[in-house]
């Protein structure tokens, strides 16, 4: 009985000890392709893709999900990484999020395009559902260009669900790329060292 006890009370003085936080960055960026046993993305086509609404998957140790309106096509390409859709059927509407980062999201740099200059889409970032700006805008404009976009925090950094759109706004649409995802944040950390037994 003691001895629970003092354990209990450790854990609670442990938790009530301060935290600290450690700036952090990551980094995913496609650039294998699904045939490669160790790649890691969004690969739904061809005769193995299965009809389902969200799809999820571990990107460098942390859990993405991805959801489209107007197609569930999924592949990757050398040059441009993640593709979301075809030419003869696009996305409206993209969703990619992750809920998996512990502490406050400062930035976060997105490495996209359209198929082609006169396919436009806007991208772009939230945290806790909390726009993050890019420059002064809530949205950049992609076109066919591969391009990194840098959105950060208009004010004090948030926390929770990460979550990338991408909404074509040209009345032409086809295919969507996300070749790269940087996440600077800080993660929290107990100031209190593990003890070693």
């Amino acid at each position: 009985m003691r001895k629970t006890l003092l354990f209990y009370l450790f854990a609670v003085l442990l938790t009530a000890l301060p935290q600290s936080v450690k700036a952090d960055t990551w980094v995913f960026e496609w650039d294998k392709s699904h045939s490669d046993a160790t790649a890691q993305g969004f690969y739904n086509f061809g005769s193995s893709a299965v009809d389902k609404d969200v799809y999820t998957e571990v990107l460098n140790s942390i859990v993405w999900n991805i959801t489209s309106v107007g197609t569930k096509k999924y592949a990757y390409t050398a040059k441009s990484g993640q593709s979301i859709g075809t030419t003869s059927e696009p996305s409206s509407h993209t969703s990619l999020w992750t809920t998996g980062f512990a502490g406050t999201i400062k930035a976060v740099r997105v490495t996209a395009r359209t198929n082609k200059d006169a396919n436009v889409a806007a991208l772009k970032v939230s945290v806790d559902g909390k726009a993050l700006l890019t420059g002064t805008s809530e949205a950049a404009a992609l076109n066919g260009t591969l391009t990194q976009y840098e959105f950060k925090a208009s004010s004090a950094a948030q926390e929770g669900k990460l979550e990338i759109t991408l909404d074509p706004t040209s009345e032409s649409q086809g295919t969507l790329y996300i070749k790269r995802i940087e996440v600077d944040y800080d993660a929290v950390q107990s100031s209190v060292p593990t003890p070693t037994i």
